[in-house]
């Protein structure tokens, strides 16, 4: 999970929000494009076309949903407003949904409408996850089983797909970093909390954390 940054709400959007009027409503049902698609556009450049939750690289296509961080379900009374708040939106991957069968779901759809210990709008939720040899993911305190109720429990994180790409990073960076420098590491890992034509390098907190724990 990598920190998000959260940033305006499109223009776009907005405006037809405004449009609410004593016979209608905006409602999560009557979202459509060409707004929805601004609002996936804005959510994958604030996030660097990664995950919210994996970090793996998604698109503005059919592929990609919108998350909320506050479940629509719970949006109701003084909440209601909150399925529609750009604030409480993310971009997740489809959670292999779409895939052949067998698959094992992971992401927003193997979450559905689970509480989420901690969000990626947190700024210290990247330093809640250890990634070890093999692509898996712990919780950096051994101890703390909420956080591994997290991981494999509501997002699935440790599913194949995801513990497979991280493992293949994870072997680059063993041939790539094995005896480099620590100025080299350090470039690095400065390279990796950088965009580069709006798009992050797809599991960047991932390397950077496997860098700064395991060479430096």
């Amino acid at each position: 999970m990598k920190y998000i940054l959260k940033g305006g709400s499109p223009e776009e959007f907005e405006n037809w929000k405004k449009k609410a009027n004593d016979e209608w409503q905006p409602s999560w049902n009557d979202f459509q494009n060409p707004e929805k698609e601004k609002v996936k556009e804005a959510l994958l450049i604030e996030q660097g076309y990664l995950c919210c939750y994996c970090g793996m690289r998604i698109e503005n296509n059919s592929y990609t949903e919108i998350e909320h961080i506050k479940p629509r379900k719970e949006c109701i009374g003084d909440e209601e407003y909150r399925a529609l708040d750009f604030q409480n939106f993310l971009a997740s991957c489809n959670g292999s949904t779409k895939e052949p069968k067998p698959r094992e779901v992971h992401c927003n759809n193997a979450r559905g409408d689970k509480a989420l210990l901690i969000t990626p709008l947190n700024q210290e939720c990247e330093t809640k996850f250890l990634y070890i040899d093999g692509g898996k993911v712990l919780s950096e305190n051994p101890d703390d089983r909420e956080m591994d109720i997290l991981i494999n429990r509501v997002l699935m994180l440790n599913a194949k797909k995801i513990k497979g790409a991280r493992e293949s990073i994870i072997k680059a960076l063993e041939s790539d970093f094995n005896g480099a420098t620590i100025n080299d590491i350090e470039e690095e890992i400065l390279a990796l909390s950088q965009k580069e034509n709006n798009q992050f390098k797809e599991m960047c907190f991932v390397s950077a954390h496997y860098l700064q724990n395991n060479f430096l």
